[in-house]
Order: C-alpha cells, then sequence, then structure tokens
C-alpha cells in the first residue's frame, strides 16, 4: 500500500472506495495548502534579503555597540536570528533539511554560525 500522497494519486481511482477517495483528496488540499504557507514564508524572506544584499558588512541591529560583522567571524544564534529575520527554530528547521549553513559546534552548549557560510547561502538565494 503506497505511503506517499503522490504513489496514493498515482493509482487507479476504480480500485478504491469513495471514502479512500476523499480522504485522499483532503489530504492533497492540506499539503497544498502547507506547501503555499512554506513557499510565501520563503518569498517574504527573499524580499527581506533582498532589501539588504548591497551590504557585505553588516550591522547587527539592537546591539549596544553596533557591532560591525567582519569577514572570519563567527555569529551566535541570537545574531543570526537578528540578522536574517528568522527564528531560532525556522533555523535549526532549515538546517536540518539542508537549506541553511550548518553550525559549528564551539562547546557542549554553543554553537557559531561563520560569516562568510552565511554570505554564501544568501547570495544562492538571491539567484
Amino acid at each position: 500500500m503506497p505511503t506517499d500522497l503522490l504513489d496514493r494519486l498515482r493509482t487507479d481511482p476504480g480500485t478504491r472506495t469513495f471514502g479512500e477517495l476523499a480522504q485522499e483528496r483532503q489530504w492533497a488540499l492540506q499539503e497544498i495548502h502547507r506547501l503555499q504557507a512554506l513557499l510565501a514564508r520563503e518569498d517574504a524572506a527573499r524580499s527581506r534579503y533582498a532589501e539588504r544584499s548591497g551590504k557585505r558588512d553588516r550591522e547587527i541591529p539592537e546591539t549596544p555597540a553596533k557591532q560591525v560583522i567582519q569577514p572570519g567571524q563567527f555569529l551566535s544564534l541570537a545574531e543570526v536570528t537578528k540578522l536574517f529575520g528568522l527564528s531560532r527554530s525556522t533555523i535549526y528547521k532549515m538546517q536540518n533539511e539542508g537549506r541553511f549553513p550548518k553550525s559549528t559546534r564551539m562547546g557542549l552548549r554553543t554553537v557559531r554560525w561563520k560569516y562568510e557560510d552565511l554570505i554564501a547561502w544568501e547570495d544562492t538565494l538571491r539567484r
């Protein structure tokens, strides 16, 4: 029995009951709404990145000293969230899906992201 939505939809509808067809239709509708929401979030994120696209040395917003980020610097999760406007959970989810640069473990409970990796990732979004 296929468990993937597309496999289920490719199966001959003449072999399934009306209830199964109705469930698959609902399943497909939920998946379409989920993907539309994901695209809308990514479009919003890309438009935020496009607004800042000309800057290479960035200022991290809301820092007391208006720290300028230098190449070779490692950024904390708080700095990355402020820099890109993404939440912690979104960053980790995208990282697990391979859509965000991997962090570097600096200690038992400390991770950092390399600034160059983040800029390279951002450049791939603009293409």
